[in-house]
C-alpha cells in the first residue's frame, strides 16, 4: 500500500513512509530517486490510491517468504 497511495501535498511524507519500510537494494534505489519522485509528484499534482485485491504465499522458507499481490490503483494528476 505505501508504493500504491500517494498524494503531491503529502509527498515527503509519503516517501519516507515507503523508505521507512523499506530494506536493502530497492531501499538504497528508491532512497536515490526519491527528491526527483517528490519533484514529479508535486509539479503533475499526483494522487494515487492503491487497493490489495488478492495476496498469496508463492514460497516459504524458514523466516522468509516469497509473496504474490494482486494491487489496483486508481492515478490521478493535474493533466
Amino acid at each position: 500500500m505505501n508504493l500504491t497511495t500517494m498524494n503531491f501535498e503529502r509527498a515527503d511524507e509519503d516517501v519516507q513512509r515507503v523508505l521507512d519500510g523499506a530494506a536493502g537494494e530497492f531501499r538504497d534505489e528508491f532512497e536515490a530517486r526519491s527528491k526527483d519522485l517528490v519533484a514529479v509528484m508535486q509539479e503533475a499534482r499526483v494522487q494515487s490510491e492503491g487497493e490489495v485485491r488478492q495476496a498469496a504465499i508463492e514460497s516459504q522458507s524458514g523466516d522468509s517468504a516469497d509473496v504474490i499481490v494482486a494491487v489496483a490503483q486508481k492515478i490521478s494528476n493535474a493533466g
